[in-house]
C-alpha cells in the first residue's frame, strides 16, 4: 500500500486510513465464514460464554491491540513519518512476541527473515522507471524546444 501511495502521489497516512473499513468488513466477512464452517465441520470449543474469559483474552491482547495504537498516534501526531512508523510497529511487534507473550525467540528471527518474500523486480523498480521515463521526455521535449 505504501508503494500505490507513493506511485499516486496520495499520503501514506491517508492510503492507510481508507483501508480502514475496507479492513475491517473483510475482516467481519472472515469471522461469519469461520463461524458456519467451524460449525459445519464440528470444529472448536464448546465451552458457553463467560464474560470472565472474555476480560482475561482480552487483556493478554491489550499489548498487541497497543500496535495500531502505536502506529497510527505517531503518525498523526507527526511524530514520526508512516515508514519509520512502520518500522517502530515492527520492532515493537517482537518485543511483544518475544518478552510478553514469549512466543518468539530471538534465534527464531533469521530463520522467520530468510523466509520472508523477496519483492519482484519489476514492482521495486516501477518508480524509478517512471522516474527515468518522465526525464527522457522532459529532455525530449527539451531537444524539441532548442532544436538540437
Amino acid at each position: 500500500m505504501i508503494n500505490a501511495a507513493a506511485t499516486a502521489n496520495v499520503s501514506i497516512g491517508q492510503a492507510l486510513l481508507a483501508g480502514l473499513i475496507p479492513g475491517i468488513i473483510i475482516g467481519l466477512i472472515f469471522m461469519v465464514y469461520n463461524y458456519f464452517y467451524c460449525k459445519k465441520h464440528n470444529i472448536g470449543d464448546r465451552t458457553p460464554f463467560q464474560g470472565k474469559r472474555l476480560g482475561k483474552a482480552f487483556v493478554s491482547a491489550i499489548p498487541a491491540l497497543l500496535t495500531p495504537a502505536i502506529l497510527l498516534g505517531g503518525v498523526y501526531t507527526g511524530f514520526y513519518t508512516p515508514t519509520e512508523g512502520a518500522a517502530i510497529a515492527v520492532v515493537y511487534t517482537i518485543l511483544v512476541s518475544v518478552y510478553v507473550y514469549k512466543n518468539l525467540k530471538w534465534r527464531d528471527i533469521p530463520a522467520l527473515s530468510a523466509k520472508m518474500p523477496v519483492p519482484q523486480e519489476r514492482s521495486s523498480l516501477w518508480p524509478s522507471r517512471q522516474s527515468l521515463h518522465h526525464r527522457s521526455l522532459s529532455w525530449t521535449d527539451f531537444q524539441a524546444q532548442w532544436r538540437i
